[in-house]
């Protein structure tokens, strides 16, 4: 989250309205610079630090000399600010890399010099990794995509084709004692790419870090190529090593064998934004020193003691994990290309904020619709179908919710072999698709139960989704058990 650091709380108190200034620039600012500004730019400073930096340009000359100085006094009228305004304006444009602020004194007093930068265009932008995460932290995934498709066009892919262009020596001619001449002369002043990463400081422990990507599935060498994202991340979010490791597994991009910077950015975000809603929540009058205890899971008849044995790893990391936090780690172990959208970070947030079901009750929904019904992402209109009908039966645990489940799936499956109606009456909450675990259901849940005939390969298909899952399943009960 961007938050102005607390040391520069009072540093406005440096400054006085009687204070002189003058502005220069080493490089001409247009209109396609302010355009930038107002795209890229405004969304992460503001409009006050965006109101500073265009009554500055205006004052730019050729050829500024320190004898023009002018007071702050001016400055502030015209642009109705007090100087608290104006101190955090102009170093939101110094944090962003559009302002160089110098400052001496001499014998008519303290005199700042203001040198103003030019905007990143859209393609140096977007590469540079602290503005673009910014930018992404303020705007959103979707507002985020649609500003880098509008300020990074792509060139047309020419594969077959060979390049003919001219260079300056082919086309024109120079005499040689004039090149040597220019070229031992003064240099202008080059534009310096920009260096803001190197600034910030993250509290990572790279060692501990690099230790635990080593036995992970990782690449080893993902630290040293993302190194500056990672950084960023941890910055912007202060996420712990734990943390970075698990969303630098969630955005994995296996088929190039590497990370995907923009999902794992993204998926900090997403990260974050939860932890928020989690804290949004918090009454303020609990005491904090000791979070409650996640109940236990408590069988009530002969079926549910068979269930918690036969899928104890499931129900136990339900009614322990925070629901932002399963249907990530879910959506990855079933497959890792799998992102969760904003919409389904809205439902599920929604759905703990107005606190519809337990959060063991609401994973198992997650769970149903993921795995069960074999669903690529959480549908709104289905998901409150389920949780309405849940509620509606008084379903209260995991247990409970996973009785159903197969109680409904055993009824439907009667009512379709005995040619009756009622499945025709269900087919739109539960379909026609059989539950991704019914070959391990127990014998005495299915009347009739006959094991289904597959091929070898779609055995082994199936035997290593459930390994996967049973295995991510299991961290995440461990790591829950830590966490208390």
């Amino acid at each position: 989250m961007i938050n102005m650091n607390a040391g520069l709380t009072f540093g406005w108190k440096d400054l006085d309205a009687e204070d002189s200034y003058v502005v220069s620039a080493s490089e001409k600012i247009n209109a396609v610079d302010f355009g930038q500004l107002a795209a890229l730019y405004q969304p992460i400073i503001g409009t006050a630090a965006v109101g500073l930096y265009t009554f500055l340009a205006q004052g730019i000359v050729a050829h500024p000399k320190i004898s023009d100085r002018q007071t702050h006094k001016g400055m502030l009228k015209r642009l109705d600010f007090d100087v608290s305004a104006f101190y955090f304006a102009r170093i939101r444009l110094e944090a962003c890399g559009l302002l160089k602020t110098f400052v001496q004194e001499d014998s008519l007093g303290k005199l700042f010099i203001y040198e103003l930068l030019r905007p990143l265009s859209g393609y140096h932008f977007f590469n540079e990794d602290l503005l673009s995460t910014a930018l992404l932290e303020k705007v959103g995934n979707y507002e985020y995509q649609k500003l880098k498709e509008e300020n990074c066009p792509q060139t047309v892919v020419h594969p077959q084709a060979k390049e003919i262009t001219k260079t300056f020596l082919n086309v024109f001619s120079i005499q040689q004692d004039t090149l040597m001449q220019q070229s031992s002369g003064p240099k202008e002043p080059q534009k310096i790419k920009s260096q803001m990463v190197d600034e910030i400081e993250a509290k990572i422990d790279w060692n501990y870090l690099a230790q635990l990507v080593q036995s992970s599935h990782l690449q080893d060498d993902i630290l040293e190529k993302h190194h500056h994202n990672i950084k960023i991340v941890s910055a912007m979010y202060d996420f712990n090593e734990l943390t970075l490791l698990k969303l630098m597994q969630q955005a994995y991009d296996y088929n190039l064998e590497d990370l995907n910077d923009e999902r794992f950015r993204t998926l900090a975000k997403q990260s974050h934004d939860r932890l928020e809603v989690k804290s949004q929540e918090m009454v303020p009058s609990q005491p904090l020193a000791e979070s409650a205890p996640v109940p236990e899971l408590q069988p009530k008849n002969q079926q549910e003691a068979s269930l918690l044995r036969e899928y104890g790893e499931l129900l136990q990391s339900c009614q322990e994990s925070d629901p932002g936090d399963f249907l990530v780690d879910l959506k990855k172990t079933i497959n890792p290309n799998f992102i969760v959208t904003d919409q389904e970070q809205r439902i599920i947030s929604e759905a703990v904020q107005r606190q519809v079901m337990p959060q063991g009750v609401l994973n198992m929904v997650i769970h149903y619709m993921l795995v069960d019904r074999d669903m690529d992402s959480i549908n709104k209109v289905y998901f409150e179908k389920v949780v309405a009908s849940w509620t509606k039966h008084g379903i209260q645990t995991p247990l409970e919710a996973l009785s159903k489940i197969i109680a409904d799936n055993n009824a439907r499956k009667k009512a379709a072999q005995g040619g009756g109606n009622a499945s025709g009456q269900r087919r739109g909450f539960y379909g026609k698709r059989r539950l991704v675990q019914k070959e391990t259901l127990p014998e005495w849940a299915q009347e009739g139960y006959r094991p289904p005939k597959i091929d070898a390969a779609e055995r082994a298909r199936l035997e290593e989704k459930e390994r996967r899952l049973k295995a991510k399943l299991a961290e995440l009960a461990k790591r829950n058990q830590t966490k208390k």
